[in-house]
């Protein structure tokens, strides 16, 4: 799978004034879940406080966790970060909810903002392998030099035929003055962007081609979720699937297979 390495982004220098840093791996990904928005008020502390610190930080809407006297904030990058409501400590790190297993709720506020940022986007600016009567969707950020992302588009036939619909959509990790880029501009704009996409997935090369397309929103909305790395798979309830796998796997991860 592509990775970049990220830059250390606003929160974690407030974190380090702040003074209190929990960071926690993130193994359990779970359904779809949302926290509830606060009133203003309750959160005006916290929000002073990180605008004293950050003034140009973009902050979300505060909304309630579980946990008293401690509020969550949505950051760039798809990220969320925590604070007690008298401003005087921010938390980055996952929070999870001790259960019959351990609940990532900071994953499941994640699942439930990628699910509302894809129904956003213009389906007239994806490219679509449909599947006959479909049973599930997979939404796909790839890139057409990624080595894994070539792999998964080899099975695109076998994922229809199991009832999954993939729903291409461009992300050049090399940036939007790469080749890669330039290549995705061009199936994007080609008479036949399903032959132009899987021509450049086996490595062949198309005519190049300009028009207005959708490759910058997509990179951006990529970016906004804070994707990882190619193939970035998502379900149609914002569940991250990390990398590459198999049609069998990607099936049974989908509830069409046992």
């Amino acid at each position: 799978m592509h990775r970049s390495i990220g830059r250390p982004t606003w929160w974690t220098s407030i974190a380090s004034v702040a003074g209190m840093v929990a960071c926690m791996s993130s193994p359990t990904l779970t359904g779809c879940g949302k926290q509830t928005a606060v009133q203003p008020a309750d959160a005006t502390a916290l929000v002073a406080e990180l605008k004293r610190i950050r003034p140009d930080a973009d902050l979300g809407v505060p909304h309630e966790t579980p946990v008293p006297g401690v509020l969550g904030l949505d950051v760039g990058g798809g990220n969320v970060v925590y604070g007690t409501a008298d401003g005087s400590h921010l938390f980055a790190g996952d929070l999870y909810a001790i259960e019959s297993n351990l609940v990532n709720l900071t994953e499941e506020r994640r699942e439930g903002r990628r699910a509302d940022l894809l129904e956003g986007v213009d389906m007239a600016g994806l490219i679509v392998f449909g599947a006959a009567g479909g049973q599930a969707v997979l939404n796909v950020f790839t890139d057409v030099d990624c080595t894994h992302c070539r792999r998964l588009h080899g099975d695109i036939f076998t994922l229809n035929e199991a009832g999954i619909e993939v729903r291409y959509l461009a992300y050049p990790r090399g940036g939007l003055e790469s080749s890669s880029y330039s290549r995705m501009v061009s199936a994007w704009c080609a008479d036949d962007r399903h032959a132009a996409l899987t021509a450049l997935k086996q490595g062949r090369e198309v005519p190049d081609r300009t028009c207005a397309n959708p490759v910058d929103d997509h990179y951006q909305l990529a970016k906004e979720m804070g994707l990882p790395g190619t193939p970035g798979l998502i379900t149609a309830e914002g569940r991250l699937l990390r990398g590459y796998a198999s049609a069998e796997e990607l099936a049974a991860a989908l509830g069409l297979r046992d």
